[in-house]
C-alpha cells in the first residue's frame, strides 16, 4: 500500500511542479519541486479527493515539507 501511495504522490507532485527535475520521496515540496502556496493547495485538494482524507491543516501548519512526509501523512490517515 505504501508503495502505491508513494508512486501516486510522486506522480501528482510532478504534474503540479513547475520544474523539470526528478522528484523522489526525499524531495522538498517547495525548494526542490518548486511548489508555492497555490500549487501546494492544489496538490492537497487532489490528494484529499483521491484518498478521502483531510490533511490541509497539517500541510498549512508546515508539518509536511518533504514528499516522504506527505506520503507518511496519507499512509497514517488511511490505516
Amino acid at each position: 500500500m505504501r508503495d502505491r501511495i508513494k508512486n501516486r504522490v510522486i506522480a501528482l507532485v510532478r504534474k503540479i511542479s513547475d520544474r523539470s527535475i526528478e522528484i523522489s520521496s526525499q524531495s522538498h515540496l517547495f525548494d526542490d519541486a518548486g511548489l508555492d502556496s497555490i500549487s501546494s493547495i492544489q496538490l492537497v485538494v487532489e490528494i484529499e479527493q483521491i484518498y478521502g482524507i483531510d490533511i490541509m491543516e497539517q500541510v498549512m501548519r508546515g508539518e509536511v515539507q518533504y514528499v516522504d512526509e506527505l506520503i507518511q501523512c496519507i499512509y497514517i490517515h488511511k490505516i
